[in-house]
């Protein structure tokens, strides 16, 4: 079946499977931001915000949330959007910070749930183990990633990282599944000051490559990796390329463009990259 994934801004990408229309980690403010963490001296800077509207998005069957709590994976713009969705996916933890939201469905760890197209079109709902930031910090298994199944994959299923860096948690997904498409949430996040440069939240070049050699994928699609939007980004793309070009698998990665890049030069406003899985 073929699969148009479009890269919205960050974590968000829209899914087109099927029937079915499904966002992940929507981050729909614009304009340059500075934001609250709730903790002494820490904040997230964001430069700029994707052009897209809640409203050009049109109606969604899902939203699926690797956590809800971090605004740079959920905002007030993405928020927008869960009163144009039909259901809203995330991890037990991730529904405490959606209160007033009704159309909320709970996975733990490996939890399932179906979606079902208009058309009669089922694809299956897996969340999986990721792990935001050392062990020893609070709250760093509060995220999901994602696996999605549907009838008549040929070669292995479509999985979303979350926000993890590696950890056993991905040789389990490995172990589990086969895996076409890999979405990885790279980045390499540090939130420097206060936190050591050492430690960080999402997948570093290193961790990616140990990722991809893990899942061994057809294909790969970075997201989550845009200096110019967020400063706590701290491993730009040409890392990755080196990184990936260093293990041989850089014939797996796609580089897909992202919608802050819209319109393109020649006027088009089609970022969707089309694969077949």
């Amino acid at each position: 079946m073929q699969v148009s994934i479009t890269h919205l801004s960050t974590a968000g990408v829209l899914l087109e499977i099927g029937s079915l229309r499904i966002v992940t980690d929507p981050v729909l403010d614009t304009g340059m931001r500075r934001y609250g963490t709730g903790l002494p001296g820490l904040h997230l800077t964001r430069y700029r915000g994707t052009s897209l509207t809640a409203a050009e998005l049109g109606p969604l069957d899902a939203i699926l949330l690797s956590h809800p709590h971090h605004v740079d994976n959920l905002d007030e713009g993405g928020r927008a959007l869960f009163a144009q969705t039909r259901e809203v996916i995330t991890n037990p933890h991730g529904k405490h910070h959606l209160k007033g939201v009704s159309n909320v469905t709970v996975l733990e760890d490996w939890g399932t749930t179906t979606l079902f197209g208009h058309d009669g079109f089922k694809l299956s709902v897996t969340a999986t183990p990721a792990l935001h930031g050392p062990r020893w910090l609070p709250g760093t298994r509060h995220v999901s990633g994602f696996v999605l199944r549907w009838e008549g994959q040929k070669h292995g299923v479509l999985y979303l990282s979350g926000d993890t860096v590696f950890f056993d948690g991905i040789r389990q997904v490995a172990n589990r599944f086969e895996v076409h498409t890999a979405v990885l949430h790279l980045g390499g996040v540090n939130l420097w000051p206060p936190l050591p440069p050492a430690i960080k939240f999402t997948l570093t070049a290193e961790q990616a490559v140990q990722s991809i050699k893990m899942l061994t994928p057809r294909q790969v699609i970075p997201i989550h990796y845009e200096q110019a939007v967020w400063a706590h980004f701290r491993e730009d793309i040409s890392t990755y390329v080196q990184a990936f070009q260093a293990a041989g698998v850089d014939h797996l990665v796609r580089w897909i463009p992202n919608a802050l890049s819209w319109p393109a030069a020649d006027g088009s406003d089609d970022r969707r990259f089309l694969f077949e899985i």
